[in-house]
C-alpha cells in the first residue's frame, strides 16, 4: 500500500487506551512519534485488555485529528522480524564523522547550514552564522549526518557517483536522524540507559543502502563505541583551496596543519590535512588558530569541525 507506514510501538497507557508508534523513515530528518487509540487497532477496539504490546511491529495509515496533530489510523500487527532487529549480513561499517541535528527555533532569524533544508544565499556557512536578520518565523534547522564508509562488503555503494570516483578510498556518506535502527541490537534505543543512545562522532556503525530516493543511508546501528580516537587541537597553515565541493582530488580543496592539543608524548604533533574532511562548516569560515576537533582513524585525521559547531 502506497500509503502505508510502518513502525514499532514504544508505548502503551493501557488505563486510557492509547499508544504510540515510532515511524520508520530514513528520509525523515527527526524520528516520529505518532499517537495512536486502541480503537484504531484492526480486532482491538473492543478488547478489554491492550490489543497491542510495546516492542511489536506495526502497519498504519496517518490521519489528522481537530488539533492538526498527526494520528495512526487502521493499526495491524505485522509478523516478528518485518522491521530488521539485528544487522543485515551484508551490512557496511563506518565511523560517524558528525552526528546529524533537528532543532525547531521559534521567532528567529534564517541561519544558513550546509547538507541543510534552510540554507541560503547568504556568505556565512557554519551551522549557525547568520542569514536574513529580517525573516522571523518558526524553522526548523537541519544538519545531516556524516559516516565515514570503512568497508562495503557486497559493494552496495559501488554504482553510485560519490563513491565510483573515489577509487576505493574511504567514503563521507551522509544519514538523518530517521536513518537510525528502531530497535534490536546497536538500536539508538537499547545501547543506552540515559536516553541519549545515538551514535556519537567516534562510534563504528553498522548500515545499509536505502531503496528511497534521497533516502541514502538506513537501519544505523552501532558496533563499538568509541572505535576511532576524538582529537582536539588548532589549525595552522590554513591555505584555501580554488574549488569547492566535491572532488576526485582532494586537495584542489585546500589544506592545513592540525596541531594537537597536550599530546600524551609532551612533543608537539602535527598532521597535514586536507580541507576536504572539513564537516559542520565550510573550509572558508575557518580561522588560523581557532579550536578543532578530528577523528584519528589508521593513523589519518578525518571530520575535521570546529568545537563551537559541534553538538548543535
Amino acid at each position: 500500500e502506497e500509503d502505508a507506514h510502518v513502525g514499532v510501538v514504544t508505548e502503551i497507557v493501557s488505563q486510557r487506551r492509547f499508544g504510540f508508534i515510532s515511524v520508520m523513515d530514513e528520509t525523515a530528518h527527526k524520528r516520529e512519534v505518532i499517537f495512536f487509540q486502541f480503537s484504531s487497532v484492526k480486532n482491538g477496539g473492543k478488547s478489554n485488555g491492550s490489543p497491542l504490546r510495546k516492542g511489536d511491529e506495526v502497519k498504519f495509515k496517518i490521519g489528522t485529528e481537530k488539533n492538526g496533530k498527526m494520528v495512526a489510523l487502521q493499526v495491524a500487527l505485522l509478523p516478528r522480524g518485518t522491521i530488521p532487529s539485528k544487522a543485515d549480513k551484508n551490512a557496511c561499517t563506518g565511523i560517524v564523522l558528525l552526528e546529524p541535528t533537528y532543532t525547531e527555533l521559534k521567532n528567529t532569524k534564517t541561519l544558513n547550514n550546509a547538507h541543510s533544508t534552510t540554507s541560503n544565499n547568504s556568505n556565512g556557512s557554519s551551522r549557525w552564522d547568520s542569514g536574513d536578520d529580517k525573516q522571523l518565523e518558526e524553522i526548523p534547522i537541519t544538519k545531516h549526518g556524516c559516516v565515514l564508509m570503512t568497508t562495503d562488503p557486497s559493494g552496495m555503494f559501488s554504482s553510485d557517483e560519490a563513491t565510483a570516483s573515489s577509487s576505493g578510498v574511504l567514503v563521507r556518506l551522509y544519514y538523518k536522524n530517521g536513518a537510525l535502527a528502531l530497535h534490536g541490537h546497536g538500536a539508538s534505543s537499547s545501547t543506552s540507559g540515559d536516553g541519549d543512545g545515538h551514535p556519537k562522532r567516534g562510534d563504528l556503525v553498522s548500515f545499509v543502502k536505502s531503496k528511497k530516493e534521497g533516502g541514502g543511508l538506513k537501519d544505523i546501528r552501532i558496533t563499538t563505541r568509541s572505535a576511532a580516537t576524538r582529537l582536539r587541537g588548532k589549525l595552522s597553515d590554513i591555505q584555501l583551496g580554488s574549488l569547492t565541493g566535491p572532488s576526485p582530488d582532494p586537495s584542489t580543496s585546500g589544506s592545513a596543519k592540525f596541531l594537537v592539543d597536550e599530546p600524551k608524548s609532551g612533543e608537539p604533533v602535527s598532521y597535514d590535512i586536507f580541507l576536504s574532511e572539513v564537516v559542520g562548516s565550510e573550509p572558508s569560515v575557518l580561522k588560523q588558530n581557532e579550536s578543532v576537533e578530528a577523528i584519528l582513524y589508521e593513523g589519518k585525521l578525518y571530520g575535521v569541525c570546529r568545537t563551537s559547531d559541534l553538538y548543535l
